[in-house]
């Protein structure tokens, strides 16, 4: 097949400035094309790579874009102006055109839209109306796939699907991980993501325990901005937290998830967390992963049996608090969780996700064949 893969506006490919979903395509673009098949990767110009590239067979070619705002309406704006510039550089004998932009399944050739296939990582807010034409829509959760069908109605049910996000790399490692007093967190630096009460619930434990906190705090990283990083740090005083900025090296950043035994991703992002690629890349690696009680995380995280669910509703600081220091004062159950976490090796791997779209790229591409043979006769 002839895969054409478009990338959102502000981060570039390769992932050297991080991005889940975009480590995420990066992963899975090298899977297909290992695979035989044709890749064409279009993605923002960034200094470090040229306009038009062919490595590992893969052909990349790069627009001007601009840096993430903070105002979404201007965000939208850009990915407009975005959008205008990739559509002169989609091949249009692709077979499988894969969306990560809002306006590209809008302003795209009818011809074309029949081939789209749009990646829904967030929770749909009245634009899956505008994209009725598209050929797929996939949902990265539950939550996600049931809200695209209350936007599109029952009628077009057939298009959705639900495919979660894969592990960007699997940890093949068997042994036990042996419990100690690090805790981690990776994830932007956003007050979307709970920092406050870790931070708050890490301060009430008063023993020997460490906490790193990774992540990009810069606006057009989607962290919440210098101020916010200046607010948690003074929280942090006299405690033993570090914050060690973003760590966008895959061997450095998986080393963290190997040397830490607790992994807390205390998101209160009600509409905008679908998933959370940080605590399943934490389960790989067998980490006692607590997550609060969003329902995305539901998806592959069972309470008590390969991670933890905090109340981050109601006495959210306690709460926490509470899990870690049971895991803590229980080695049994700890061991219990951090080995069933690592069977997401094999659930969301890069081959059993990226095998599971090439089946429905394919199921697409004979539909359309289909249909234009029927539209010939």
């Amino acid at each position: 097949m002839k895969i054409c893969i478009v990338q959102g506006p502000f981060l570039p490919i390769p992932p050297i400035n991080g991005g889940a979903v975009e480590k995420m395509w990066f992963e899975l673009a090298n899977y297909f094309n290992k695979k035989g098949h044709k890749i064409t990767y279009i993605s923002r110009h960034f200094k470090k790579f040229r306009y038009f590239e062919k490595k590992n067979k893969i052909i990349h070619l790069r627009v001007k874009s601009f840096n993430k705002p903070k105002n979404i309406f201007l965000s939208k704006y850009y990915d407009f102006i975005y959008t205008l510039r990739v559509l002169k550089k989609i091949p249009d004998e692709s077979d499988i055109i894969i969306s990560n932009t809002f306006f590209l399944p809008i302003l795209i050739n009818n011809n074309l839209k029949k081939k789209i296939f749009i990646d829904v990582q967030r929770t749909p807010r009245g634009q899956m109306f505008f994209y009725k034409k598209s050929a797929r829509f996939r949902a990265n959760s539950k939550i996600v796939y049931n809200n695209i069908i209350k936007e599109l109605g029952n009628t077009n049910k057939h298009k959705v699907r639900l495919i979660p996000n894969p592990l960007t790399n699997i940890n093949k490692s068997l042994i036990l991980k042996k419990f100690n007093n690090k805790i981690l967190y990776t994830g932007r630096i956003h007050p979307e993501k709970g920092l406050e009460i870790l931070i708050n619930a890490f301060k009430k434990l008063n023993d020997k325990s460490k906490l790193e906190i990774i992540g990009p705090y810069k606006i057009n990283e989607g962290g919440g901005g210098l101020d916010y990083l200046n607010k948690l740090k003074y929280m942090s005083k006299k405690n033993n937290i570090r914050f060690l900025g973003p760590i966008y090296d895959k061997k450095k950043l998986n080393l963290k998830y190997k040397n830490a035994s607790i992994f807390i991703y205390p998101s209160i992002s009600e509409k905008g967390e679908t998933f959370g690629l940080s605590p399943l890349e934490a389960m790989s690696f067998g980490c006692a992963t607590i997550v609060s009680n969003l329902d995305c995380f539901k998806d592959f995280i069972k309470n008590n049996h390969n991670g933890l669910i905090f109340n981050h509703r109601k006495n959210k600081v306690s709460n926490l608090f509470n899990k870690i220091c049971f895991l803590k004062k229980n080695k049994s159950f700890f061991s219990k969780i951090s080995y069933n976490a690592k069977k997401v090796n094999y659930t969301h791997s890069i081959i059993k996700i990226g095998n599971e779209l090439l089946r429905d790229f394919n199921y697409i591409v004979n539909q359309n064949k289909h249909e234009n043979s029927f539209t010939k006769k």
